[in-house]
């Protein structure tokens, strides 16, 4: 099959109820569904070794579970970073929104009708 193929399949299989039982589930299924053709890089060595590799381990159920093991742990340092990245963003937000209600509180202070 053609590699679009591959991914288009893997975006419909994720649509049929695995998105709402599990996150990333449409990014997990459309790399694993792309993910066996990775040892077309062995072309990059030289056409002989693309030829020789072409449909190897990865196109195997044995090849199953180390590439299912390597997908997830891609998907799960990707959450683990986009989750870093949410955290740094939420203790800049907050600093900002102090620094933006500093002037405030201290302006209230000041006046003598709007603080009791």
């Amino acid at each position: 099959m053609e590699p679009v193929t591959h991914l288009l399949t893997g975006a419909c299989l994720s649509r049929t109820g695995f998105n709402r039982r599990a996150a990333y589930a449409t990014l997990t299924m459309v790399v694993a569904a792309e993910f066996p053709d990775v040892d077309t890089l062995w072309a990059l060595r030289g056409p002989i070794d693309g030829l020789q590799h072409h449909r190897g381990i990865t196109h195997t159920f044995l090849g199953l579970p180390l590439e299912a093991a390597l997908i997830v742990a891609a998907v799960y340092g990707l959450h683990r970073w986009r989750l870093r990245r949410a955290e740094a963003k939420a203790k800049a937000r907050a600093v900002v929104a102090a620094q933006g209600k500093g002037p405030q509180a201290v302006g209230d202070q000041t006046e003598v009708w709007t603080v009791r």
